[in-house]
């Protein structure tokens, strides 16, 4: 009987062991799956929609392009658009003048308006361009508004 005692202690020690090495095991492989960078071979980069050419992404520590990039969520705003616009690109007009550093873009966002936000802003923008086509100190307007049909995005720069 001590024998069959000894045998079952044997094989509890046994099981408590490959269950405590089995556990330190799954914890070791989640802290390294987990902490594990180098998974990240090449660069990041996106394809750039004009010339389909790789573009590297900007870092967070990259300085940056623009001075402020202003983005307006457009959703059913047919109405009020043109006179947000209008004051919006007044202001970031007149701080431009004042100081020669102060850069900007507009980023007019519609994501599904029911009604005809998106006819509205490009009706903003078309008579926006005609304005700065006829003012001279303002540079080629028409090469600063692009809009990108699947993000269903404007942009004035």
């Amino acid at each position: 009987m001590e024998s069959i005692w000894a045998i079952l202690e044997l094989l509890l020690i046994s099981a408590i062991v490959l269950a405590f090495g089995l556990s330190a095991a799954i914890v070791f492989e989640t802290f390294r799956r987990r902490f594990n960078h180098t998974h990240v071979e090449a660069p990041p980069v996106f394809e750039d929609p004009t010339s389909f050419k790789p573009v590297p992404c900007p870092h967070i520590f990259d300085p940056a392009e623009k001075y402020i990039s202003l983005i307006i969520p457009a959703y059913d705003e047919e109405h009020r658009i043109a006179g947000a616009l209008e004051e919006t690109l007044n202001y970031l007009q007149r701080r431009a003048a004042n100081n020669s550093t102060f850069t900007y873009e507009v980023n007019i966002v519609d994501d599904g308006s029911a009604d005809g936000t998106k006819r509205a802003a490009f009706v903003f923008v078309k008579r926006l361009c005609r304005q700065c086509a006829s003012h001279p100190s303002w540079e080629e307007p028409w090469e600063r508004v692009s809009y990108k049909e699947s993000e269903s995005k404007l942009n004035i720069r």
